[in-house]
């Protein structure tokens, strides 16, 4: 009898070690895309200057889009952190002892009206970079984003397949 309680009590013990570790490890953003290369968007910042660096732009466009970087960046940094805080709201809404939902949708409320924040100022960004482009840039541009894009789908694709394969998705 001691043994199986004993058991249970080591079960419990274990569970709660493993929840509280993948806990910590997904605020972290361990395992997040576009997390690496010293912090958030750092590996998108490095794409983007790669391919603005292709553009042969005047010194005006690239003072003009480091300036609509620069807001931009610093705007879409506080709607982060500003869902982040809805999230833990909603996390602590969710997990207290009293269910209230009049708060749990009042936070949803503002989760979705920051979430269409962010998605305004990502279309204002693309909108104002388009605005300092020529047509021709612009179209280089895209073609050198569509190029990146096949070429990030064929490596998620390599990394498919079996479990423990690697290597390009039969079919």
């Amino acid at each position: 009898m001691k043994n199986r309680i004993l058991m249970k009590v080591m079960c419990v013990m274990f569970s709660m070690v493993l929840a509280a570790g993948s806990m910590a490890y997904a605020e972290s953003g361990g395992g997040k895309h576009g997390k690496g290369h010293d912090g958030p968007n750092g590996g998108k910042e490095i794409l983007m200057d790669s391919v603005l660096y292709q553009l042969d732009l005047t010194s005006g466009q690239k003072d003009q889009i480091r300036q609509q970087r620069g807001e931009h960046k610093s705007g879409i940094k506080k709607l982060r952190a500003e869902m982040k805080e809805q999230k833990e709201e909603l996390k602590d809404l969710i997990h207290a002892k009293q269910t209230d939902m009049v708060k749990i949708n009042q936070v949803i409320s503002e989760m979705s009206k920051t979430n269409e924040k962010m998605t305004r100022a990502r279309v204002d960004g693309i909108l104002g970079l388009k605005g300092v482009l020529t047509p021709e840039q612009l179209e280089k541009f895209q073609e050198l984003m569509k190029e990146h894009k096949e070429k990030r789908k064929k490596m998620r694709e390599n990394r498919k397949g079996a479990k423990g394969e690697r290597g390009p998705k039969e079919e």
